[in-house]
Parts: structure tokens; C-alpha cells; sequence
């Protein structure tokens, strides 16, 4: 489950060269996003590697075969989902198709191909953005390739007629011109398209399989169809559901964050908490203070570590833990040299936790060094994580489980 872009093409319909300035055009969308778009490399340390979420988008620039971008989500939220990639080469994407169609093209369709299943058409990319802000560039770089090439793209997925306007608008801001709305979001459009190949009726039944928006605006007409034909598209409304769940978890259902450590990935410092960001905070420091008490029980030996040791430390176990850290993060570390806060972090990095309040809360913290700084305080608080440890659980208490991977 989840929220996605997908991208198709019918690759031997396009040349190359059309291609290669599509590429171009789908990079710089992406450069033009506010705040940066998130890439992800590896960078090596001495004898260690780590994961960098970067602002370098390419990769194998010089390498017409190999190069492509690579976007996992945005700087500036730092909310990153799956992974988008974007070959530079149309060629990989003409072998999954295998051998091209015999003929011109000149009535070929991938809309026609997709609702007859035919095997001439593949996916760029078809992966979840889970909503999160860079859901909009990722669909505006989609909506220019369909605007390119109307006959042989075609976008779909989670997407409706906000995002796509949202998405239009956004692309007109960087490339100062017009793209098209989806086809699958284009009411008229897409029924008029639809009517060219297939009697009304079946024109209807497709339409409602195609069809990707949530409100149809002022098409009276084809509603009035859709409608007669039992395919009107419905949108439950869950948010007392959701505020019922919410008070059931002891959770105040006005409160900005929900519990599960996502306001965290983008705070600076704790100042000016909420009440269940404190309560979460606070879990999250006695699962800290508890870990750091077994680190150093089973480790004495990191006490005499030097900066460099300890940092190199946190490289290797982040590496094995698959933590990836933006270049912003990692240059912090680097910098660090308070050996107190290095073996605190060294402790964060080893504990072996992929529940997902928890993992939301390292990620905040070792994004965000004030933020990592302010808690501290209540790691050291042996009372407060005494109490915090007899605290019922609850969505938004993390606790220490007590497992930690090797040094």
C-alpha cells in the first residue's frame, strides 16, 4: 500500500535524441525545485562507506549509457520515500520491451496499448512517494514527458486534479512554458479519446479504469454517463475515524504531531514542543539513556576512544545499519569532536530498531544537531527516565527493546 507516480512509454516510438532533451528537461524541473531535491551515493572514508542523501542528483555523468538521476525525496522537508530513476539512455528502456512493433506508429496509442495489454509499452518508474512534498516534482517531471509525447506516455497512479495543477504550475514557474494536464485527470480528453476507439459504453467502462481524479469540475455531461453507467468514483471522509483512534492511543487529536515522530524529521531544536512531541521526546531519551548504559557496560573500551575512532565508529555501524544521512548531517558528525556527544551518538546509531516512531526520531536527531543537543539533558535526567520506563505504553512512547547490533 501506499502513495505512487507511475510513468510509462512506448520507447521505440521515440528517438533518441528526443529523448536526451527530455532528459535535460526532466533535470532541470528537478534542480528548480525549492529547497533541492534529495539524491542518494555512497561516499567512502578510509576502509568504510557510508549512504549520503545528496543534492547530487546525476550519476555516471560522463557515461551516456549509464547516466541517469536518481531522486528519493526533497531537502527541505526531508521526507524521503521510495526511489525515482530517470536513464539518460533510451536504449534500457527499449530492451525491456524486447523487439519493436513492425510498422510506422502512425495509429499506435499507449493508452489503446495499456487497456489492450499489449507488450509494447514499459515503466520509467512506477514507485510510492508516500505523499510526501517531493510527490509534486516527481509528477510534474512525469506530466512533461506526456506533454511531450501525448501518443507515447502516459502518467498515472495516486494522483488527482489538485496535484496535477499544483504539479503544472510548479513546472511552468522552471521551464516558462505550458505542460499539459494528465490525460488521466483530463475529463473531456480522455472520454474524447476514448470515444474515437470504443463504443460509449465501453468508452464508459475504460474511462472508470483510467480515470485518476477525484472531482470532475463542470463536465455535467459526462458525469451524468459515468454516473448512469454505476462508475462514479466515491471518497469516504475518515477523519472522525481518525480522531477516534487518535483519542483511544491517549493522544490530543489537535496536537501537531500524531505520535509517530514525523514533526521531528524537520525540527532544529526542541524548543517550543508540544505536549505529545515532549511526551515522545522524553521516550525517546530514556530509550537512549537505557542503551547507552548497556553500550558501555559491554563496551568499557569506547571511553578511551578517541574523536576520530568514535566517528569512524559511527560510519561502519551506520553502514551496516543502512541509516543514509544527508551530506548536511554527515558534515556535522565529521566536525564533531565532544567525545561525550560522539559515544551518544555512536549509542543511536547501534541500536537495532526499525519501529517507526523510533526511526523518525534518530533520523530527526542525527539530522539536526541542536535538536540531538537539547535532549541530552533529559538523557542525563535519571529521574525522568525512571519515570518515563513505568509510563504504559502507548503509540508515542518508544522504548528500549534491548537489542543493539555488534560494535
Amino acid at each position: 500500500m501506499g502513495i505512487y507516480i507511475r510513468l510509462s512509454i512506448m520507447p521505440h516510438r521515440i528517438s533518441a535524441d528526443e529523448w536526451h532533451e527530455t532528459y535535460m528537461e526532466t533535470l532541470a524541473l528537478l534542480q528548480g525545485y525549492p529547497g533541492g531535491m534529495m539524491g542518494l551515493h555512497y561516499e567512502s572514508i578510509g576502509a568504510a562507506k557510508r549512504v549520503v542523501k545528496s543534492r547530487r542528483l546525476e550519476h555516471h555523468i560522463e557515461d551516456p549509457k549509464k547516466r541517469h538521476w536518481h531522486v528519493i525525496g526533497d531537502l527541505k522537508s526531508k521526507e524521503t520515500a521510495e526511489s525515482f530513476m530517470f536513464d539518460y539512455d533510451l536504449d534500457d528502456y527499449r530492451s525491456r520491451v524486447g523487439r519493436p512493433p513492425s510498422g510506422k506508429g502512425e495509429n499506435d496509442d499507449i493508452i489503446l496499448s495499456i487497456i489492450e495489454d499489449k507488450d509494447d509499452y514499459c515503466e520509467v518508474f512506477s514507485d510510492k512517494t508516500q505523499g510526501f512534498p517531493y510527490h509534486i516534482p516527481v509528477l510534474a517531471v512525469a506530466m512533461a514527458v506526456e506533454t511531450r509525447f501525448p501518443k507515447y506516455a502516459h502518467v498515472s497512479g495516486d494522483i488527482d486534479d489538485d496535484q496535477a495543477r499544483a504539479a503544472q504550475a510548479f513546472a511552468r514557474s522552471v521551464l516558462k512554458r505550458e505542460i499539459a494536464l494528465p490525460l488521466s485527470v483530463d475529463v473531456p480528453r480522455l472520454f474524447k479519446k476514448l470515444c474515437e476507439h470504443y463504443q460509449e459504453d465501453e468508452a464508459l467502462e475504460h474511462f472508470a479504469d483510467i480515470y485518476r481524479g477525484e472531482q470532475f469540475f463542470h463536465e455535467k455531461e459526462i458525469i451524468r454517463r459515468v454516473v448512469a453507467a454505476g462508475m462514479k468514483k466515491t471518497k469516504s471522509n475518515s477523519s472522525d475515524s481518525w480522531q477516534h483512534l487518535q483519542a483511544l492511543a491517549g493522544l490530543r487529536v489537535d496536537d501537531i504531531e500524531s505520535g509517530d515522530g514525523s514533526t521531528f524529521k524537520r525540527m532544529t531544536s526542541a524548543k517550543g514542543l508540544s505536549e505529545v512531541q515532549r511526551t515522545v521526546l522524553e521516550g525517546m531519551a530514556c530509550t537512549l539513556a537505557q542503551a547507552h548504559a548497556m553500550v558501555l557496560a559491554k563496551h568499557p573500551e569506547i571511553l578511551s576512544k578517541t574523536d576520530a575512532q568514535l566517528r569512524l565508529k559511527i560510519i561502519r555501524v551506520s553502514d551496516r545499519q543502512q541509516i543514509a544521512l544527508t551530506e548536511d548531517a554527515w558534515n556535522w558528525i565529521d566536525n564533531e569532536t565532544d567525545l561525550e556527544f560522539l559515544r551518544y551518538i555512536l549509542t543511536l546509531v547501534l541500536i537495532h530498531d526499525y519501529e517507526e516512531t523510533f526511526s523518525n526520531m534518530r533520523r530527526g536527531l542525527l539530522e539536526n544537531r541542536r535538536l540531538f543537543q537539547d535532549m541530552l539533558p533529559m538523557v542525563r535526567d535519571e529521574k525522568l527516565v525512571a519515570e518515563v520506563s513505568k509510563r504504559p505504553r502507548k503509540r508515542g512512547h518508544v522504548t528500549f527493546g534491548g537489542e543493539l547490533v555488534e560494535l
